[in-house]
């Protein structure tokens, strides 16, 4: 995996949301962590759980703050 591409990708998806899609913003958490930018992980993740949490999807809120502990504790989260 390049990583670096990862971001990039992601913080174009990102961007293309106005920073409003959860799960656009998962992914640039799991990239950003996946090169060991872990507080811009934390603070991604965080915003998507806000996001999810007021859209009331508890399933992606339970899976963003299972991330979110994984990156607190500087561990890679990876998706699918």
């Amino acid at each position: 995996r390049d990583g670096a591409e990862a971001v990039r990708l992601a913080r174009s998806a990102v961007a293309l949301t106005d920073e409003r899609n959860a799960q656009q913003l998962e992914k640039l958490a799991v990239a950003s962590a996946g090169t060991g930018d872990y507080p811009a992980a934390i603070q991604t993740v965080q915003k998507a759980l806000r996001l999810a949490a007021a859209a009331n999807d508890r399933d992606l809120a339970a899976e963003l703050a299972t991330q979110l502990r994984l990156f607190q504790s500087q561990r890679a989260a990876r998706t699918p």
